[in-house]
C-alpha cells in the first residue's frame, strides 16, 4: 500500500535516523513522497550464492558450508523484509488503493513490464447449496492459493468435501458441470462474460497480502448455505497508462479514484540479475552472523587482568558497516503505521 506525505512530514518522522531512506517523488507531483506500507514476507528465495558469501569468509573449512548457506537463506529473508520488497524478478498481482492522484507504485519494482490495471468487480461465477430445510451446518467455499474447495457439513458428517484446482479447471466455465454433479443441493451459475476468464484470477500471486476489498475475492472462506455466493474479479481494464520502470511507478492522467483496494495490478518486477551491491551487503550481514556463531549470546563484556572489552549485544543489520547500511537503506521502501 502506498501512502502520499509531505516533505515536512518525511523530515519529521525520520528525523532521528541516522541516515534517511531514500524515497519516490512522482513525476509531476507537488511537494510530497510516497511510502510504502506492505505486509512482511517470509522464506524469499537466496540473494546471493555460496560463492558470493565465500568472498567474505574466505577462510571457512568446508565442513561450515551447510550452516552458511542457512545464514545466507535467513539473512536474504531480513534483507528482503528490511527492504520490504522482494528482489528477484517475477510475476506478481497486488491490489491497491486508489491514490486520488495520478499514480500507483507496486512493491517490487523495478517493472519489467504491466500485464494489466484493472478495477471494478464483478461475479464471475455464482455458487449455493441449497438446503431448504436448513439442517446444513455449515456449507462453505473456501478460496485457497491452488484451488477452490467445497464443504458441506451435515449432521456432523462432512458429506461433501471437495476441491477444485485451478490446474484441472482453468476456467470458470470448466467449474460448472463438476459441482452440479455433487448433489447434495451444490448448484453454480454461470455468468456468461466470464466462462472463459481464469480460474486462478481469485488469487493474487506472490503478494503475502492478506487483505481483500469484498467478500468473494482472494483467500478465505464464503458461506454459501442457502447463499448465492458471487466469486468475483476485477474486470475493467484502464485503456491508457504510462509506466516509469525503475521507479515502479504506474501513471494514468485520468487519476485513481480513491477506494479501498480497488485497484489490481499483474505485473512482472525485480531484478534478474540480483544488483551486486545488493549482493555485497548481503554477504556482509552473512559475515556478521558467521563471525559471532559461537559468542555467548548473554555476554556482553569480558575482563582479563588489565584488559577488558565489551561486544555488541545482538547480531543486527544495525551493525553492519556504513556502506552496507547506505545499500540497504537506498534500496528501501519505507513503511509507516496506520491507513490515510
Amino acid at each position: 500500500m502506498r501512502k502520499f506525505c509531505s516533505s515536512a512530514f518525511y523530515s519529521a518522522f525520520f528525523e532521528d535516523q541516522e541516515i534517511r531512506p531514500v524515497l519516490h517523488r512522482p513525476s509531476g507531483s507537488p511537494d510530497g513522497f510516497f511510502i510504502w506500507s506492505r505486509p512482511t514476507k517470509y522464506g524469499m528465495a537466496d540473494l546471493i550464492s555460496l560463492d558470493v558469501a565465500l568472498q567474505q569468509i574466505p577462510t571457512a573449512p568446508a565442513s561450515d558450508y551447510p550452516v552458511i548457506a542457512s545464514m545466507i537463506s535467513a539473512c536474504s529473508t531480513v534483507v528482503g523484509n528490511y527492504c520490504n520488497r522482494i528482489f528477484q524478478k517475477a510475476t506478481y498481482s497486488e491490489v491497491f488503493d486508489g491514490t486520488g492522484t495520478a499514480y500507483l507504485l507496486v512493491s517490487n519494482p523495478p517493472l519489467t513490464q504491466v500485464l494489466s490495471v484493472r478495477t471494478g468487480l464483478l461475479p464471475a461465477i455464482y455458487i449455493q447449496c441449497n438446503d431448504p430445510a436448513s439442517q446444513t451446518q455449515v456449507a462453505s467455499v473456501t478460496v485457497g492459493e491452488t484451488g477452490i474447495t467445497l464443504f458441506k457439513l451435515y449432521n456432523n458428517v462432512a458429506v461433501t468435501n471437495e476441491t477444485f484446482t485451478y490446474a484441472d479447471y482453468p476456467t470458470f466455465g470448466s467449474l460448472l458441470a463438476p459441482i452440479n454433479a455433487l448433489g447434495n443441493g451444490w448448484q453454480a451459475s454461470p455468468c456468461t462474460q466470464f466462462n472463459l476468464w481464469q480460474t486462478s484470477d481469485l488469487w493474487l500471486s506472490n503478494t503475502g497480502q492478506t487483505q481483500y476489498p469484498a467478500e468473494g475475492y482472494g483467500p478465505g472462506t464464503y458461506s454459501a448455505k442457502n447463499i448465492s455466493l458471487g466469486l468475483q474479479v476485477y474486470w475493467w481494464q484502464l485503456p491508457y497508462f504510462r509506466v516509469n520502470q525503475s521507479a515502479g511507478e504506474i501513471i494514468c492522467p485520468a487519476g485513481f479514484v480513491p477506494g479501498f483496494q480497488n485497484y489490481r495490478v499483474d505485473y512482472t518486477g525485480g531484478f534478474d540479475p540480483i544488483p551486486s551491491d545488493i549482493q555485497y551487503a548481503v554477504s556482509c550481514f552473512v559475515q556478521l552472523c558467521y563471525a559471532t556463531r559461537q559468542a555467548n549470546p548473554l555476554m556482553t563484556s569480558e575482563t582479563l587482568d588489565k584488559y577488558s572489552y565489551t561486544k555488541n549485544a545482538e547480531v543486527s543489520l544495525a551493525n553492519l558497516g556504513l556502506a552496507a547500511k547506505m545499500i540497504l537503506n537506498s534500496y528501501r521502501l519505507i513503511t509507516i503505521p496506520g491507513r490515510p
